[in-house]
C-alpha cells in the first residue's frame, strides 16, 4: 500500500513538516491529555505517545458524546467556565487546532487560553 501511496499526498499515510513539527512539540510537551478532531485524534497517540479525548470509533469510549462535546468546544459554544471545566474534568492540557478544528467554527472566544505552538498549519493552545 505504501507503494501504490508514493508520489501521493494521502494525510493517512504521509504527513506534511508542519503536521510532524507539532507533533514534536506535543510528544516533548510535560501536558498529557490532548484536544482534537478524529483526523488527528487517530495519529497522536501513534506520532506522541500521549492520550487523546477523542481517538478512533472503536478505541474511544462513548465516542458519539466526545464528538458531540468536542465539537461545542470548537464552535465555542460553551461559555469560558464551561469549557474550562470541560477541558480539567477530562485532563486536556493541549488544545489542538488545524483545519479540521477550525471548519467547527472559531476557539478565540476563550479568553483564557494561550497559544503555545504556531506553525503554517496547526496552532496549539494550553491554559
Amino acid at each position: 500500500m505504501r507503494i501504490n501511496e508514493a508520489g501521493k499526498t494521502n494525510p493517512w499515510i504521509y504527513q506534511k513538516k508542519e503536521v510532524i513539527s507539532a507533533f514534536s512539540f506535543i510528544k516533548n510537551s510535560s501536558f498529557d491529555g490532548v484536544l482534537s478532531g478524529y483526523y488527528l485524534g487517530n495519529l497522536i497517540p501513534f506520532f506522541t505517545g500521549k492520550k487523546v479525548y477523542l481517538g478512533h470509533f472503536h478505541q474511544t469510549p462513548d465516542f458519539n458524546t466526545r464528538y458531540l462535546k468536542m465539537s461545542k468546544f470548537y464552535q465555542g459554544k460553551l461559555k469560558n467556565w464551561e469549557a474550562k471545566k470541560f477541558l480539567e474534568e477530562n485532563k486536556i492540557g493541549l488544545i489542538v487546532y488545524s483545519d479540521e478544528e477550525k471548519s467547527f467554527g472559531k476557539i478565540n472566544r476563550y479568553s483564557f487560553l494561550k497559544k503555545i505552538f504556531s506553525n503554517e498549519t496547526i496552532e496549539i493552545f494550553s491554559f
